[in-house]
């Protein structure tokens, strides 16, 4: 039994003879260019922008509280608290955005703010921003007056 080799395993070469070396460089030096920019780009998206909402008493809300994120006036994102009063939005670019904690009606009303994410260098970034809600201020209740006060006279042949 006669057993042969071929010619690239005889001469030490790792990929197929039909591909030559400097075309893998270029392959490799092309595929290592794409990852690279890929994660720089992905990179400039991985900013946090973090926060806590805290109630007028300078509490945690009791319930957990809609929080939306606006850029330019345009809707990106909205989530709720957690137990705690945490929120967070990954994932952000530089620039400056409008948070809004959404007010129960009851006790605290609507209340926004803004953040600015101004990322330095290319690492992810977290940013911190708690919002303080206020308290709706009650008006106390109206007292009751004279809601029409006139005075008619009677002619004598009428009375």
């Amino acid at each position: 039994m006669v057993v042969s080799r071929s010619a690239s395993s005889t001469s030490g070469e790792r990929f197929p003879s039909s591909v030559s070396r400097p075309t893998m460089r270029r392959v490799t030096t092309v595929l290592v260019w794409f990852l690279a920019s890929a994660a720089l780009a992905f990179a400039q998206n991985a900013n946090v922008l973090q926060g806590k909402v805290i109630a007028p008493g300078g509490t945690q809300p009791t319930s957990p509280v809609r929080v939306r994120l606006t850029f330019n006036g345009r809707a990106i994102n909205e989530t709720f608290t957690d137990l705690s009063g945490r929120f967070s939005f990954p994932g952000l670019n530089r620039g400056t955005y409008q948070l809004t904690a959404e007010g129960d009606g009851l006790t605290f009303e609507t209340t926004s703010i803004y953040a600015e994410v101004s990322a330095f260098g290319s690492a992810p970034q977290t940013f911190t921003q708690d919002i303080q809600l206020r308290a709706i201020i009650h008006k106390p209740p109206e007292q009751a007056g004279v809601v029409n006060a006139f005075s008619q006279v009677v002619p004598k042949a009428a009375q």
